[in-house]
């Protein structure tokens, strides 16, 4: 794929790419230790559970109540 893009985008551009996939790289790894912390640590998990049951469910309520 690096060829490719050598080809077809300048310097540059190649280098912007190349910057471009570290970042997502370095955000998966990131998300990667984000998921596992929740599957792993209980107290967390039940935390972020509650939390997004709360905002799903207030916002589905407003809504509700818009209409």
């Amino acid at each position: 794929m690096l060829k490719q893009v050598t080809t077809i985008h300048r310097a540059k551009s190649f280098g912007l790419m190349v910057g471009l996939m570290d970042f997502v790289i370095d955000r998966m790894q990131n998300n990667e230790n984000f998921f596992m912390k929740v599957l792993e640590d209980n107290d967390f998990k039940q935390f972020l559970m509650d939390d997004m049951f709360n905002e799903v469910y207030h916002d589905l309520r407003e809504n509700s109540e818009a209409h």
